[in-house]
């Protein structure tokens, strides 16, 4: 009925309507990707910030002497890693669950758990350009972190990198 109604009207009416359907659809198209784009932006920024904390808490603690600071560093990556883990089990025992026979609710809730299951390995492994043979290279590495993170950067890191810079300073004079 709507088709025949369609046919009848003049060519120069279908190819408004034609032309108008189109302009809807492609106003359509460009809002859904402005959303997709917005949501992949925060998203890159949310694991960009994580990557940042990561290699900050890795360089801060591994830098300093002594055990405490140490352990202080891994118990953070260690409860980070636990959560990812504990995140990742929840989602697998929903598929368990409440999953059944349905293989969209297997998929979406196992590929959540092993995302889950990822992001507490990132925790536990370093990367291997974290580790720097150069003290003040290493600490100003530090610094341009806290600035990022935080907004400042803490008076012990700008010491430590007056220590360093010192020390070169007596190196190279000699």
């Amino acid at each position: 009925m709507f088709t025949e109604w369609l046919n009848n009207l003049p060519a120069i009416v279908q190819g408004a309507l034609g032309s108008a359907l189109f302009w809807v659809l492609l106003q359509f198209v460009q809002f859904i990707g402005r959303l997709f784009l917005r949501a992949v932006g925060r998203t890159t920024a949310t694991i960009d910030q994580q990557r940042k904390l990561r290699e900050y808490i890795y360089r801060r603690y591994t830098s300093r002497s002594g055990y405490i600071n140490y352990a202080q560093g891994s118990m953070f990556s260690l409860s980070r890693a636990f959560r990812g883990l504990l995140t990742g089990l929840i989602f697998c025992s929903i598929a368990l669950l409440i999953g059944g026979s349905s293989p969209v609710i297997w998929g979406v809730c196992l590929a959540a758990a092993i995302f889950y299951f990822g992001s507490a390995l990132t925790w536990l492994v370093p990367n291997s350009n974290w580790s720097s043979a150069d003290p003040h290279e290493h600490w100003k590495r530090i610094a341009d972190l806290e600035k990022e993170l935080f907004g400042e950067v803490e008076k012990e890191t700008l010491d430590r990198i007056t220590q360093f810079t010192d020390a070169r300073k007596q190196v190279n004079s000699t």
